[in-house]
């Protein structure tokens, strides 16, 4: 029993640097592949273990990977998503996110940003210092 937060720790440190991953949840629950700009690893890492619809493999990256559900980025131009969302803000960026077009889990992405506007995701970002949208 005690090898699984030992585990879920490794996980976690496996995330560090650009362009990497970090999962979180539970294996039988479904996947959710969430594309993420690195200003978001703080926040997004903490918020993705516990995230009750869905195991979430989060990728920083500027760029949507293979088979994203949910891509975020740092402006309200994203492309390829389905009526993107701003959810966060800091400084002068503008943070939005929304469901990739192509993803395989449509309605679980979108309850993933939903939390992002409200929920565990929305708590951790003001926690790491982002603000409110405008």
């Amino acid at each position: 029993m005690r090898r699984l937060p030992v585990l879920a720790g490794v996980l976690l440190l496996a995330g560090c640097g650009d362009g990497a991953s970090v999962s979180g949840g539970e294996e039988d629950k479904p996947g959710l592949i969430v594309s993420a700009v690195a200003t978001l690893k703080q926040p997004l890492t903490a918020c993705a273990q516990d995230f009750p619809d869905a195991t979430v493999r989060v990728r920083f990256t500027d760029e949507p990977v293979v088979n994203t559900d949910v891509f975020v980025a740092q402006n309200t131009q994203a492309r390829k998503l389905r009526q993107p969302v701003v959810f966060a803000t800091r400084g002068t960026a503008t943070y939005a996110a929304g469901v990739v077009t192509q993803s395989r889990q449509p309605d679980i992405a979108e309850a993933f940003v939903d939390d992002l506007l409200a929920g565990r995701c929305h708590d951790a970002l003001l926690a790491a210092g982002f603000g409110e949208p405008r």
